[in-house]
């Protein structure tokens, strides 16, 4: 019975991921990037506000794709799943990042037809994208290698404490099983592993993006620079909130199953 479940509850996991995935790269080739790109080339619409607002919107529907990638591997290495599982959701999100760029590549083609896409836009296209990709494997390899050893040091230390509770005949409730940090009772809670590696997470994203944005002189002014940095840190509250979300979705799906 338990096997059953175990399958089920991956084969969930698995499904959920990819349409999640494909869903958000479906967005964001043909709704927000071939409207941008389609804006750029036009000289009235370009001065706008219209390049800005979808931009934003751009760089939000990435944030969220990088908040449901890392959220779903460490959901895998915390509860009773096989570490294959967790390999294969980070390997599903590198397939997901592939789809990601055809269609970013059928977007060109529909836009500028057979003849300008294979003669003049295939070549470069496809060796702009391979930086991004690298940068994607990247990402979803960091978080699988702090999934894993966070959640065994984790796993590690409530052995210790149950061996110890055991000899010593007390409850081993120093480092509480993951099952009852569900629901959550706080935003934050320093003990509850899940949400520390989110916020972790986030802290680097947010970090990463400041020295992007340091080293690359992006900001002219004081003020610019002061609004830049404030969107880094609401960037960073924002994937934190996004991981809590999809957190709680996964165990509710996960209690459904059980039922």
């Amino acid at each position: 019975m338990k096997n059953i479940y175990q399958k089920k509850a991956t084969k969930s996991l698995y499904l959920a991921l990819f349409l999640l995935l494909v869903g958000l790269y479906l967005i964001l080739a043909f709704a927000l990037t071939n409207p941008f790109n389609q804006i750029e080339t036009n000289a009235v619409l370009k001065q706008t506000v219209l390049p800005d607002i979808l931009l934003t919107l751009i760089e939000l529907v990435e944030l969220v794709v990088y908040a449901v990638g890392a959220s779903f591997v460490l959901f895998a290495a915390y509860r009773p799943y096989s570490v294959a599982t967790t390999l294969s959701l980070g390997g599903l999100y590198v397939l997901c990042a592939l789809l990601r760029y055809g269609f970013m590549l059928v977007n060109i083609w529909i836009i500028y037809g057979n003849q300008m896409f294979f003669h003049r836009m295939l070549e470069p296209n496809l060796i702009f994208y391979i930086p991004y990709l690298f940068l994607d494997v990247c990402y979803i390899a960091l978080i699988l290698i702090f999934a894993q050893l966070t959640a065994r040091r984790y796993y590690r230390k409530r052995s210790i404490v149950s061996k110890a509770s055991v000899l010593l005949n007390k409850a081993a409730d120093e480092v509480p099983t993951v099952e009852a940090f569900y629901p959550f009772k706080k935003i934050f809670s320093k003990k509850n592993p899940l949400q520390v590696c989110a916020l972790s997470i986030a802290c680097f994203l947010t970090l990463l993006n400041i020295v992007s944005d340091i080293l690359s002189i992006r900001y002219a002014g004081i003020l610019e620079a002061v609004f830049g940095y404030s969107t880094d840190l609401l960037s960073g509250l924002i994937f934190y909130v996004l991981s809590i979300f999809v957190f709680s979705l996964l165990f509710r799906k996960q209690e459904k199953l059980t039922k």
